[in-house]
C-alpha cells in the first residue's frame, strides 16, 4: 500500500507546524521505546538512539529551510509518501521493524 501523507504548498509557519510535529512525534516514539526497555532488558536500544539522532539532524535541516522560506516570504512545496508492506516476521524482526 502506498499513499501520500503530505502533498501541498505551505507557508513557513504551516510547514513548521506539520513537519516539526511529525518529527517530534517520531522522536517521542523512540524515547518511549527506550523507556520501555528499562522494564524489558532484552530490547536493544541502540537502534532507537541512532534513530533519535538522525531525527534531530533532520529537524535542524528542516529548521534551516523553514528560516530561509520565512525570510524570503516563500511557500514550501512538501511531499511525503508512505509505503507499507506486510511482512512475515519473528518477534526479533518486529523489534527491528519498529525502529523506522
Amino acid at each position: 500500500m502506498t499513499g501520500k501523507l503530505i502533498d501541498g504548498h505551505f507557508t513557513a509557519d504551516q510547514a513548521r507546524e506539520v513537519l516539526l510535529s511529525l518529527i517530534g512525534f517520531k522522536m517521542k516514539f523512540h524515547e518511549f521505546e527506550i523507556f520501555k526497555s528499562h522494564e524489558n532488558q532484552d530490547i536493544d536500544v541502540d537502534g532507537h538512539r541512532d534513530r533519535i539522532q538522525e531525527l534531530k539532524e533532520l529537524r535542524e535541516q528542516v529548521i534551516i529551510h523553514l528560516s530561509l522560506a520565512n525570510a524570503a516570504d516563500m511557500l514550501m512545496k512538501i511531499t511525503c509518501e508512505i509505503d507499507i508492506e506486510l511482512l512475515i516476521s519473528t518477534n526479533q524482526d518486529r523489534d527491528v521493524g519498529s525502529l523506522t
